[in-house]
C-alpha cells in the first residue's frame, strides 16, 4: 500500500446484497464540495437476509422493483447508476473516503466499475481512497468503538439513520469536518490505494491462459458464476474448520514383533526393498522387487539396487531372491500368526508404521494386517525416556553406546537383532513400553492426514511460484485442511476481513491456523484479490497419482491404488 495524494474529496458509501467484494450495489451515495450524489440499484443477484435486515432494502423479483423497509424507490440498472456516478465526480481528480473501504467498498466498487467496464474512466477520475475507519483509530486511539454509528454518538452525542447510505455520508463528512487535515506533504494518514487494474492487467499480460479471465460486459456474469441469480458464492460450501491433530491412544503389548524396512526413499510413499522381523524363537526376511525407482541417496545408506532391464535386485552388487511385493507382505502376515501382535521400530511412528501401513492398503491386504496388529510401539521416544541426556538416539549410536561394538546397520535382518537386543536391556521396562505404543487407528489419522495436506498443498503452487507465499507456511495451511480455494470463498463473502480471519483462526492449541504476521497476510490477501479467479492445477483421483509418481500403475505386485 501506498500513500497518494488527496486531492478534492468526496465521501462515499455502498449499500449491498452482501458482505464480500463480489456483493451486488444497491444503492451508492457521495457527498463533495456543495453537491452531492444518491442512486438506487436493481440487483441481478439475491439480497442476503442479514444484509437486507441491516439496512431494509429488498428486491422483488416478480415486479422487478426494489424497495426501502416495505416502500419502493426509483431505481436503475448499475450500469446507468455507475456512469451518474462518475457523471458527478467530474473532471478533477478526487480522493474516495469511506469507512471501511479498504476491505469493502473500494473492492466493490472496483469490481462493479471494471465488471460494467468503465474502469479505465473510473482510474482517470480516482486517485485513491482514504479509509477512515484506521484513519479515525490512529487520531482518536482507545476509543471503545471505531464503527461509524458509535464515532457519531461519542463526538455528536446523537445517532443517525446508519446504513442509509445517504445518511451514512452526511454523518461520516460531519465526523471528517472535526478537523482532520492532510499532512503536510499532502497525503492522507492512512490512505487505501488498490490499483486493482495494474495488478490484473499485469497478471493477463504475464499469464494469458492461467485463469481463463474475461471481463464481460454484462454486470450479471462479470465473474463467472459469482453475478447468478441464488446461491452464487458457494454459501453451502463450508470453509473447513481447522483439522484436528491425529489423536494418540496407547494399546496393551502382549506377543511382540521387532521389525526394519528397507526402502527406495525416506517418505510414506516409499515402496518396501527389505522387510525382516524377529519374534519369539522365529524370524523373518523378504527382500522385494520395487516398482519406483530407488533414490541415490537410500541405494547409498542400505546398498539395494535394483536392474530393470534383469528384473533383479541386488545387494552390495550381489543378487538377492526377492519376490513382489504382494507375495512378501502375504508371507509376512502368515509369519505374525493369528495372535494380535504389537510392532516395534525404530522411528516406526514417523516412518515403519506410515509405509508398512500405505503398502498393506495398496495391495489390499489392510483389513488381515488389522485383525493381526494391534499397533506399533516407537523405540526412538521410548530410548529417550528410559535413558536421557545421551549424544544421539540413532539405533546404531545406543547399540555402541551400550555394547561397545557395532553390526552391519541398514540391513533390515541385522537391524532387527540389534533393536531385540537393545530392548532386552533392564532399563526397557513394560510400564516405559505402554507408554511409548499406539494404535493402527493413529497410523491411519496420520496416513490420510498426508494425503489431505498432499492434495491441498496443490491448490498452493501458483501461490508459492509467485512467491506470496514460502513453502512451509503453504504445507502449514495444507496441513490445516485450507485450499487457496476456501480463501477465495472467504473473500467473496466477506473480502479481505474474511480472508484474515480464516488464516488467523486459532487452532485447538491456541497457535494461528496459518499465520498473524502483518506481513505475510499481507502478502497472500494480495494475491487473493489480484488472483480472484481458481487456479488451474490438476487433482488427479488416482492414488498413484496423489503423491506425484509415488505408485506406478500395474497388476499383481504393484503398489495400487
Amino acid at each position: 500500500m501506498t500513500n497518494v495524494p488527496v486531492n478534492t474529496a468526496v465521501v462515499i458509501d455502498l449499500e449491498t446484497t452482501g458482505f464480500g467484494c463480489f456483493s451486488h450495489i444497491l444503492q451508492i451515495a457521495a457527498l463533495g464540495q456543495n453537491k452531492s450524489f444518491c442512486r438506487y440499484v436493481l440487483p441481478k443477484k439475491q439480497i442476503h437476509p442479514e444484509a437486507q435486515e441491516v439496512h431494509g432494502l429488498s428486491f422483488n423479483e416478480d415486479e422487478g422493483r426494489l424497495y426501502l423497509n416495505g416502500q419502493p424507490v426509483d431505481a436503475v440498472n448499475i450500469r446507468q447508476a455507475l456512469s451518474e456516478f462518475l457523471e458527478f465526480l467530474g473532471d478533477e481528480a478526487v480522493t474516495l473516503f469511506a469507512h471501511n473501504c479498504k476491505l469493502f467498498d473500494a473492492p466493490v466498487l472496483f469490481n462493479a466499475m471494471e465488471a460494467c467496464a468503465m474502469l479505465a474512466e473510473f482510474e482517470r477520475k480516482v486517485t485513491g481512497f482514504v479509509d477512515t475507519l484506521p484513519l479515525f483509530r490512529a487520531i482518536y486511539p482507545g476509543l471503545s468503538s471505531y464503527s461509524q454509528k458509535s464515532l457519531y454518538e461519542h463526538f455528536f452525542h446523537e445517532s443517525y439513520a446508519a446504513h442509509e447510505a445517504m445518511s451514512d455520508v452526511t454523518a461520516l463528512k460531519r465526523l471528517l469536518d472535526l478537523g482532520f487535515q492532510p499532512t503536510a506533504d499532502g497525503t492522507a494518514r492512512v490512505t487505501s490505494t488498490p490499483k486493482f487494474l495494474q495488478t490484473i492487467s499485469s497478471y493477463i499480460v504475464t499469464y494469458p491462459n492461467e485463469d481463463s479471465y474475461e471481463n464481460h460486459e454484462e454486470y450479471e456474469n462479470a465473474f463467472g458464476d459469482d453475478f447468478e441469480d441464488g446461491d452464487d458464492d458457494g454459501s453451502d460450501e463450508e470453509i473447513p474448520p481447522p483439522s484436528p491433530s491425529p489423536q494418540l491412544r496407547n494399546v496393551p503389548v502382549n506377543a511382540a514383533v521387532v521389525i526394519d524396512l528397507e526402502t527406495t526413499g525416506l517418505a510414506m510413499t516409499s515402496h518396501i526393498l527389505q522387510i525382516a522381523a524377529l519374534g519369539q524363537r522365529k524370524s523373518f526376511c523378504r527382500y522385494v522387487l520395487p516398482k519406483k525407482q530407488i533414490h541415490p541417496e537410500a541405494e547409498s545408506v542400505h546398498g539395494l539396487s535394483f536392474d530393470e532391464h534383469e528384473g533383479r535386485l541386488y545387494l552390495n552388487d550381489q543378487p538377492v531372491d526377492a519376490v513382489n511385493i504382494r507375495q512378501a507382505l502375504s508371507e509376512f502376515l502368515e509369519f505374525v500368526g493369528d495372535d494380535p501382535v504389537v510392532l516395534f521400530a525404530h522411528n516406526c511412528k514417523w516412518f515403519d508404521a506410515l509405509v508398512l501401513f500405505n503398502a498393506m492398503e495398496a495391495c489390499g491386504l489392510l483389513a488381515e494386517f488389522e485383525s493381526k496388529v494391534t499397533g506399533f510401539v516407537d523405540t526412538v521416544p521410548l530410548f529417550k525416556a528410559v535413558c536421557p541426556g545421551l549424544d544421539s538416539y540413532k539405533q546404531s549410536a545406543l547399540y555402541d553406546h551400550f555394547f561397545r561394538e557395532s553390526y552391519a546397520a541398514h540391513e533390515a535382518m541385522s537391524d532387527v537383532r540389534a533393536l531385540k537386543r537393545l530392548l532386552d536391556l533392564r532399563c526397557v521396562t513394560r510400564d516405559a513400553i505402554c507408554l511409548h505404543s499406539f494404535g493402527l487407528d493413529y497410523v491411519h489419522q496420520v496416513v490420510r492426514r498426508r494425503r489431505e495436506t498432499y492434495r491441498n498443498l496443490q491448490s498452493w503452487k501458483p501461490m508459492i511460484k509467485a512467491r506470496s507465499v514460502s513453502l512451509n507456511m503453504a504445507k502449514r495451511a495444507a496441513k490445516s485442511g485450507l485450499r487457496v480455494h476456501h480463501l477465495r470463498l472467504a473473500y467473496r463473502r466477506h473480502g479481505l476481513t474474511g480472508v484474515y480471519l480464516v488464516l488467523q483462526q486459532r487452532t485447538a492449541d491456541g497457535t494461528a491456523r496459518v499465520t498473524c504476521t502483518p506481513k505475510f497476510l499481507e502478502q497472500i490477501s494480495s494475491y487473493i484479490v489480484t488472483y480472484p479467479n481458481e487456479d488451474r492445477f490438476e487433482n488427479h483421483d488416482e492414488y498413484q497419482n496423489t503423491f506425484g509418481d509415488d505408485f506406478e500403475d500395474g497388476g499383481d505386485g504393484s503398489y495400487e491404488g
